[in-house]
């Protein structure tokens, strides 16, 4: 009898206020679970399971891997696969020129452009543009924004190629990864265009205009150089665009995408002396084992070894930025391979410190580089970790006034 007037009681009260009701009674359970004796056989019984399961896998492994081996001999063994590859080379070929139409075929009749070619005034200089390379050129040009009614200048990228004459499917993989990538430490992309010149027709991407680089602010005046000049104004202005292309990776890398291309000639400076990391691309290849040594110096060693090519290989070139942020320049411009130039030292040929007759940097700064250097990729800190440690060092070193 007593205990059916005690949940009486409780009806009564759980009616009157149902979440203080709640709120009470889930309290008390919380701290009643909470004791350690019962939380303890919580967790006991709640690893019995966890085990169960990790048993079952350690049970597994020795059949997995004999199966992998035994599929890894008969691969080797098979004579039959040049005979298929003969016969599905071609169908792959084949599907790859239908894949190349259909996406010439959508930018002509069914995608619609961001920018109407009225709005695009394009000033291509063929002897000197703003930048060029085997696919691609860079020109000056002014956009109306008839929403503000106001002309910008910006930078057209164009297509050295006519529509019909390229792979269409890189440009529509390049302006999607590019319309992802809003950030105010990301080159400013205003949309896609196409024109036309007499009978060609090519497609463009319009992106916000930089005035310079940053290896060109860097090294083209000594008074830039932290390692070299007498002022802290070039140390405060290098460790704050450290910091923004930490940011701007940070945010690159959230968006499953790898930068490839990490280097101080593709981070751009507004004219308000804000970073702009520009050349980002999901449409260059992912072994880039040959070029100028300048260029491959920025690679890590797994994808030297390898071509294999992640997050943590731009955390690498990340870290040659660093190296020559402070005053290092790296190698100058030689025509090879790289696996001809590094061999299997290629390890070895990484900066390690700054030259002795310059100034070194901060501690923390140091530590970042040397981190994001690491020849074991697992080792290397993310982008976030880069960023975290490179704002603390900004806020420690030039405390707001």
């Amino acid at each position: 009898m007593k205990e059916k007037l005690g949940n009486w009681n409780k009806i009564r009260k759980y009616e009157n206020d149902k979440c203080g009701f709640m709120a009470k009674a889930s309290l008390e359970y919380l701290l009643e679970a909470a004791k350690k004796q019962n939380l303890k056989s919580l967790v006991v019984e709640q690893l019995k399971e966890a085990r169960v399961c990790l048993e079952q896998v350690v049970n597994r492994i020795p059949e997995l891997i004999k199966a992998d081996r035994i599929l890894c001999q008969k691969l080797t063994n098979d004579s039959s696969s040049q005979k298929e590859l003969d016969i599905y080379r071609p169908i792959h070929e084949r599907s790859l020129q239908l894949r190349r139409k259909m996406a010439v075929f959508g930018i002509q009749e069914v995608s619609i452009m961001d920018i109407s070619c009225d709005d695009l005034e394009l000033r291509a200089d063929k002897i000197s543009p703003l930048g060029r390379d085997a696919f691609t050129t860079v020109h000056r040009g002014t956009l109306k924004m008839r929403r503000k009614d106001e002309s910008v200048e910006v930078a057209v990228k164009v297509w050295n190629s006519e529509l019909e004459n390229f792979d269409a499917s890189d440009f529509l993989s390049e302006r999607e990864t590019l319309r992802k990538l809003n950030h105010p430490f990301i080159v400013n992309f205003y949309g896609a265009a196409l024109i036309r010149e007499e009978e060609r027709l090519r497609v463009t991407l319009v992106m916000e205009l930089c005035k310079e680089n940053l290896m060109g602010r860097i090294f083209q005046n000594r008074d830039n150089i932290p390692s070299l000049s007498l002022t802290p104004g070039a140390a405060r202005s290098v460790i704050r665009w450290a910091r923004d292309i930490a940011n701007a990776l940070d945010f690159i890398h959230s968006q499953g995408i790898v930068h490839r291309d990490f280097k101080l000639e593709n981070i751009m400076l507004s004219h308000e002396d804000d970073v702009r990391v520009a050349n980002v691309s999901v449409s260059r290849g992912a072994k880039m084992t040959t070029g100028t040594m300048k260029e491959t110096f920025y690679i890590a060693p797994e994808v030297i070894k390898s071509g294999f090519y992640d997050s943590k290989a731009d955390i690498y070139s990340f870290g040659i930025m660093l190296w020559e942020m402070h005053g290092k320049r790296a190698l100058t411009d030689v025509e090879g391979d790289v696996r001809a130039v590094y061999g299997e030292d290629a390890e070895r040929n990484r900066p390690t410190q700054v030259d002795q007759d310059r100034k070194k940097p901060p501690p923390t700064l140091q530590d970042v580089m040397q981190g994001c250097l690491d020849e074991e990729a697992d080792k290397r800190p993310d982008a976030t970790a880069c960023r975290q440690r490179l704002t603390m060092l900004y806020q420690d070193t030039f405390p707001p006034i």
